[in-house]
């Protein structure tokens, strides 16, 4: 069968992926044939062929050590802890992040020591889910996760089942899973995207595999559609950036690395997904898109707290590149001397990086200050340094308002000096808070939203209108040397507003300046308003001068071509509806300018630390 379903790898690769056509009329029924012959045995998802070795390499090496401790410790807790019940808020459900983290911690700490306490907790963590009247098929990424933590138990713990577990789990996840996922019409998911392109057919693979030897039918229809549908993967070309930003990176692509990795450890093919173009190089976005302090660069719907992400040590292996891990291998130390939790499902994912493995020592750091991701929504970043925590960093994105979980950002930045975020982003409003006000989220609705708005972010507002939200920002020009320095041009985002608009960002060691160069439309004089998010404390003096103070550090702001112009403070709390979220400690501090019709203008504001502390060391 691996022979056959490597053969099966050679024909999409030569066909393209994207030709599904090819795939499925030449190769569908050979793949059912060959699920019938020969599949790997249990457990075949994600371990190690050699668990004794592998248990071995763990020992030897500190970091995983503490890792397979934590997850053993946190294992330990998870016993005593009732199993999950069926609860909804709002259409999502609310337990299969808290089932995944529970059924591959039980079962990862099993498969570790054997210890059949383990392996009977997550028994009755998957008979509970079996039970369940559904696993919200109506929202699919809820119905994903449950079919692939039910997957990962059912395969690492098989030989410690009984039958009927087994037969109650496997029936779970082919009614509640599988079946549900064949309805072509409503699961849009299918041919999508976005991050559910990937973590429903990753969910679904896993099932598929998990279930083979008894269901080599329905087993081999799954992967056949996930290896020839997963056009989520077209959207990190050419570079890596991923257009839904870090956080759902962190999510997306994590189910990519988990699908992939689970064809190879079953199949022993990853059909080659992972030659897609910008997919490996993605590393380099999660590296860079995060600031000296550790925070994202928060565009669109997105935190700030960047925290571990365990399929950077999977890239990492894949790429025999460890200064991918730069951020990843303090964060997770970090980790491990937190205190333990058992509620909720964050963190569902720490467990594989005993699979995935470490680099012994610290690596090199990475040799790139600047790095560039193009794309539908292309963001630049600039640092003065990597081995010093109060370097200067900025981050700039273009981009175009109506991507998935969009906001009107573009030409917005982000800075840090010092070891202060002087610029930031409010990012993502929880999705329930405003659903269940009735905000149609996905829709034009969108754009009242205050955090999705113009008005929240560090951008130019033109006569108080918002974005264009089919506008394209693009980034024209990018340098790492002379000087680190990006071109974002905005012309399309202001259309019927500016004639042309460019930002020009430039970071120097001790701050950064933005540059942006308008011209006004003939015949239609504009008001423009500049910008900037922040949470550090204002400080404008008659208008004429401003600055920023975080503690004992201060940060000048000096403007230059906008005559007349004078500092001032816009609030960001309370915000303007009901249905906003509060953002307390943060505000906008910036001026307003006006243009005369066809009037082209350079604005400059130069932010600088007072303090000479972020010099490259």
């Amino acid at each position: 069968m691996k022979n056959g379903l490597i053969l099966a790898a050679g024909l999409i690769m030569a066909h393209s992926l994207a030709s599904c056509a090819a795939w499925e009329t030449v190769t569908v029924n050979e793949s059912k044939a060959m699920m019938r012959s020969s599949m790997a045995p249990h457990p075949r998802l994600l371990l190690p062929r050699d668990e004794a070795r592998w248990r071995k390499g763990i020992e030897r090496n500190a970091l995983l050590r503490a890792t397979r401790d934590k997850v053993l410790a946190q294992a330990e807790a998870m016993l005593a802890v009732a199993p999950i019940e069926y609860k909804k808020e709002g259409r999502r459900l609310q337990v299969h992040g808290a089932c995944f983290r529970r059924v591959t911690c039980l079962g990862m700490a099993y498969r570790l020591t054997k210890d059949t306490r383990y392996l009977h907790r997550a028994e009755k963590e998957m008979l509970a889910a079996t039970a369940f009247p559904d696993w919200n098929p109506s929202h699919f990424l809820d119905a994903a996760e449950m079919t692939m933590a039910l997957a990962v138990g059912y395969d690492w713990l098989y030989a410690g089942l009984t039958t009927n577990s087994r037969a109650l789990i496997r029936a779970a996840i082919v009614s509640h899973g599988l079946t549900p996922s064949l309805n072509a019409r409503r699961n849009k998911w299918i041919k999508g995207r976005t991050n559910w392109n990937q973590v429903c057919h990753a969910g679904m693979v896993f099932g598929a595999l998990a279930i083979a030897d008894e269901e080599p039918d329905i087993a081999a229809d799954i992967v056949t559609r996930a290896v020839t549908s997963l056009n989520s993967m077209n959207e990190y070309a050419p570079d890596g950036a991923y257009p839904e930003g870090p956080g759902y990176w962190s999510y997306g692509t994590t189910f990519n690395v988990l699908m992939i990795a689970a064809l190879e450890s079953a199949l022993d093919s990853d059909f080659g997904l992972t030659a897609r173009p910008g997919f490996l190089e993605s590393a380099e976005y999660m590296l860079h898109v995060a600031g000296p302090s550790g925070l994202w660069f928060n565009y669109f719907d997105c935190g700030m707290n960047s925290g571990v992400n365990p399929a950077l040590f999977w890239f990492a292996q894949r790429r025999q590149a460890p200064w991918v891990l730069w951020r990843e291998l303090p964060a997770l130390d970090a980790f491990n001397q937190k205190k333990i939790s058992v509620v909720g499902g964050d963190n569902r994912h720490v467990p594989l990086i005993l699979v995935w493995g470490a680099p012994s020592r610290t690596p090199t750091p990475p040799a790139a200050l600047s790095w560039l991701g193009r794309g539908s929504n292309p963001v630049a970043m600039h640092r003065s340094s990597w081995t010093n925590g109060t370097a200067a960093f900025v981050g700039v994105k273009g981009g175009c308002a109506s991507l998935p979980h969009g906001h009107m950002d573009a030409g917005s930045f982000v800075f840090e000096a010092g070891g202060v975020r002087w610029g930031g982003d409010l990012g993502l409003q929880k999705y329930y808070s405003l659903e269940s006000k009735g905000v149609d989220l996905w829709g034009t609705q969108r754009w009242e939203v205050f955090r999705y708005s113009s008005l929240a972010h560090s951008v130019l507002v033109v006569d108080g209108k918002p974005q264009n939200p089919k506008g394209r920002a693009t980034i024209v020009e990018h340098s790492a040397t002379p000087q680190q320095r990006s071109v974002v041009d905005l012309t399309e985002v202001y259309k019927d507003q500016l004639a042309s608009a460019r930002r020009t960002v430039t970071l120097h060691a001790d701050g950064v300046t933005i540059e942006d160069t308008i011209r006004a439309r003939k015949g239609q004089p504009c008001s423009v308003r500049w910008a900037m998010l922040t949470t550090a404390t204002p400080k404008v003096d008659n208008g004429t001068n401003a600055a920023l103070v975080s503690g004992d550090k201060r940060l000048s702001l000096v403007a230059e071509g906008a005559t007349g112009a004078r500092w001032e403070v816009y609030p960001t709390d309370p915000p303007p509806h009901d249905y906003d979220a509060p953002n307390p400690g943060t505000c906008l501090i910036g001026f307003t300018t006006t243009l005369d019709q066809g009037e082209t203008r350079t604005i400059t504001v130069r932010l600088r630390l007072d303090a000479p502390s972020i010099v490259n060391r």
